[in-house]
């Protein structure tokens, strides 16, 4: 059941005035069925799965939450391995078989291929992390559920299902037990963010991916502008796309009075690399943070130990976005950033200093943030891509003619070939417009406060030519949002 789908529309609708009109005591078991029928609309048989994990979690953290238990360490350990296998097989047995085969390929080595092809649970990334991060906190005496119903639940939550936020166990189980009456004003706040949401999927993300896919299928035929036009479009593509999806996650518990965390604070003005990863898919982010490189040591243990963990970290996460050595080397490119990044800020300051851009503040803020995309978008480049083959592909055919690569001829060439069609340049320009202006208005002063200080008759002519927008520029085509793939 795609967010962007009349019928995703109809269902939330439905559960909303249910929501509110059955009694205290029955709206969490009323979550609890919608959530369960909402994963069912995407694989029936992928409900098994997501059951058993649960089981897994909750036993285990059951056992850890007694006083007397022992070994709770070893327990932990186990029921994140259990958890966390069920992602290892369903996500990865192709990779690594595919990865063993090559090996076996280039010694030379005879082999009997196996071909087993497994279906990719929707949302497993997302919730069997949910789960680990549970038996942790439970571990670390922060919650415990005993109502094993209540914590299904809170895996199996359907806004935040198939592609996130990774919301925490301490703030959402709480959550639950709390009484929620209709709201207006908080009613808005949450679809608001939700039209927010659709306009940026709709018709932003959805508008750029097919000009962003022609430069991605065939970079040898284009031209070196044309390929760098098409990847600062992709960033903006996979933002407007996995920031879409978590506005209209949070917007639809938001209208439920629900309050969960914030997934997306305008990472493209960001200062630095560490600084985007403090805006970028947050609650992934802190979750590898609070579960992973703290575990690890962090930075207690000495530089050396603090960049090696840095390291493991994102090359964790690119492996947690895709199955293929381009999402690998994805993650290794954004730990090389933040290792560079931290041992070179004395030698970059100094830098500053000498040349004076330090005198004139916006002039310096507005290079770091140009600096910081493009290193982002180069990064991109291989978590777009196919394959590390033909990341690595693109990135030799952008730089790979540099005679008149960008002269005038040559960008005015690489734009018809994009915009080959009227249609495409009004959807990029309808998509592109907007997006910009609203993006740098909100950065400055949040457009919701803006919004919230206008009267009725204001408000209601404002959503309604916001949603007539949507509605008039909206890509024809309904696709997947790029995480639910993850």
């Amino acid at each position: 059941m795609l967010f962007n789908s009349l019928y995703f529309l109809l269902f939330f609708a439905i559960t909303a005035v249910l929501y509110f009109v059955v009694p205290q005591k029955m709206k969490w078991i009323l979550l609890l069925a919608v959530s369960i029928y909402f994963y069912l609309c995407w694989n029936p048989v992928h409900i098994v799965i997501l059951l058993v994990v649960t089981l897994i979690s909750y036993l285990t953290a059951m056992y850890i939450n007694k006083d007397k238990a022992k070994g709770k360490k070893l327990c932990i350990g186990a029921g994140t391995v259990l958890t966390l296998a069920f992602l290892v097989v369903y996500k990865y047995y192709g990779f690594v078989m595919d990865s063993i085969y090559a090996v076996l390929d280039g010694l030379g080595i005879a082999y009997v291929k196996q071909s087993i092809s497994l279906s990719l649970p929707v949302g497993i990334s997302f919730y069997t992390f949910k789960a680990v991060s549970y038996m942790v906190d439970v571990y670390r005496g922060k919650i415990y559920c005993k109502n094993f119903a209540k914590y299904l639940l809170y895996v199996s939550f359907f806004p935040q299902l198939a592609s996130g936020p990774i919301e925490r166990s301490t703030n959402l189980i709480p959550q639950f037990d709390k009484e929620h009456k209709f709201n207006s004003q908080t009613a808005e706040i949450g679809l608001r963010l939700m039209l927010l949401g659709y306009f940026k999927k709709m018709v932003v993300a959805d508008n750029l991916a097919g000009i962003v896919a022609k430069a991605f299928s065939s970079p040898e035929g284009c031209t070196p502008f044309v390929l760098v036009f098409s990847a600062c479009l992709y960033s903006i593509q996979i933002l407007c796309d996995f920031s879409g999806y978590s506005d209209i996650a949070i917007g639809c518990t938001k209208v439920l009075g629900i309050d969960t965390m914030k997934n997306f604070d305008h990472p493209y003005f960001s200062k630095s690399i560490p600084e985007f990863w403090r805006r970028w898919h947050i609650s992934l982010s802190s979750w590898f943070k609070d579960y992973l490189y703290i575990p690890l040591g962090g930075n207690r243990k000495g530089v050396l130990r603090k960049y090696v963990n840095l390291m493991i970290v994102f090359l964790v996460s690119g492996l947690w976005h895709g199955s293929s050595w381009n999402f690998v080397f994805w993650g290794f490119l954004h730990g090389l950033y933040q290792i560079v990044s931290g041992l070179t800020v004395k030698l970059r300051v100094k830098f500053c200093e000498i040349i004076k851009i330090t005198k004139c503040e916006k002039l310096h803020n507005a290079l770091k943030i140009v600096i910081t995309f493009a290193l982002v978008t180069f990064a991109w480049i291989f978590f777009r891509a196919d394959s590390i083959e033909s990341g690595f592909t693109y990135i030799k055919c952008m730089f790979g003619n540099s005679g008149g690569a960008f002269s005038f001829a040559s960008v005015l060439a690489g734009v018809k070939m994009l915009f080959s069609t009227k249609a495409t340049l009004i959807s990029f320009v309808a998509a592109m417009v907007p997006f910009v202006v609203y993006s740098f208005v909100d950065y400055f002063r949040p457009v919701g406060d803006i919004i919230d200080k206008r009267g009725v008759v204001f408000k209601v002519v404002f959503y309604a030519l916001v949603t007539a927008y949507i509605v008039l520029f909206a890509s024809t085509a309904v696709t997947d949002f790029i995480y639910i793939r993850f």
